[in-house]
């Protein structure tokens, strides 16, 4: 009976650490390479595309920001698993994606939207928002950078844990009568 709880408790600690992961990479991957891109590329308005992709991008962070959740949770829950140093180093490279995610998402997000608002256009552009629009781009350059250093460690968050639940699942058959 006990083994029975310890099994179902490790398979849910393991599906939130996936769903969560999946969640955060997957909407990473595809509004980065798929969406944004596309966006600027087919529509002929920057202010327009910059429009959509504004609306878009609050929902990519909500989405990120559950999956980050998600995966914590199932993190959390695995705690009991891993005793060393090495099995925990995962929770490191979580800690460090969320704390990327959270200065990314509403640290130079909230800046670029203020920028945003006090552009007249990104198509016609008054002389006053050249410098605007200068800083604007210094801050998305250091956004795509951080959303690629958040993607990278949370890809390593997912292949280091999927590396400790192999071993977890491979001590568990060894052990089995």
């Amino acid at each position: 009976m006990q083994q029975t709880i310890q099994h179902r408790h490790l398979q849910w600690t393991t599906l939130l650490f996936y769903l969560g992961c999946t969640l955060f990479i997957g909407a990473t991957i595809f509004f980065g390479f798929g969406v944004a891109p596309t966006l600027f590329q087919t529509i002929p308005s920057r202010d327009i595309a910059g429009l959509v992709n504004r609306t878009i991008l609050n929902k990519l962070i909500l989405t990120q920001a559950v999956g980050l959740s998600i995966t914590l949770l199932g993190l959390l829950m695995s705690l009991r698993y891993f005793s060393t140093f090495w099995h925990q180093f995962v929770h490191v490279l979580f800690v460090l994606t969320a704390v990327v995610f959270i200065i990314y998402a509403f640290g130079i997000n909230s800046q670029m939207q203020d920028l945003v608002a006090k552009i007249h256009s990104f198509d016609f552009p008054k002389q006053n928002d050249i410098p605007l629009i200068e800083l604007f781009r210094t801050y998305h350059k250091w956004y795509s950078a951080l959303v690629s250093v958040s993607l990278f460690t949370a890809l390593a968050t997912f292949v280091w844990q999927t590396f400790n639940l192999t071993q977890l699942a491979s001590k568990t058959v060894i052990n089995k009568p």
